[in-house]
């Protein structure tokens, strides 16, 4: 699976990098292996970053797919994905689009940077 997924639970944040080719099962992968983790938390604030695949390999039926299927994140949860250049931040913003009744606090970023900005700033405000 090429998925490494950092868990900072004091900081009620969750990494997930994505590295090579990556596939519609690749993602599934993840969010079963995320979901079985006994220290997931629905309200943890998300970044699911793109920055080291070089290719998602995604249908459309499987953006339509993995957009509708359940989020295991509360809807107030802060889901950020890092989709660098124009072919990942096309599929990516496809996906927020399919996803926006499920996923009300998802954004499309190209820097992990600008994620932790989003996610910093959406905690201020909270305050």
């Amino acid at each position: 699976m090429p998925v490494y997924i950092h868990m900072n639970t004091s900081l009620g944040l969750i990494h997930a990098e994505f590295f090579g080719e990556v596939k519609a099962e690749d993602i599934r992968r993840g969010r079963e292996f995320l979901g079985s983790n006994p220290s997931f938390q629905p309200h943890f604030s998300l970044i699911v970053d793109f920055t080291g695949a070089t290719s998602l390999s995604l249908s459309a039926d499987d953006l339509r797919a993995l957009a509708i299927d359940p989020s295991m994140f509360e809807p107030s949860a802060l889901q950020v994905i890092v989709a660098p250049g124009e072919k990942m931040r096309n599929l990516s913003l496809a996906f927020q689009a399919g996803a926006e009744d499920l996923r009300p606090n998802l954004y499309v970023t190209d820097t992990v940077e600008k994620a932790l900005l989003l996610i910093e700033g959406a905690r201020e405000a909270e305050v």
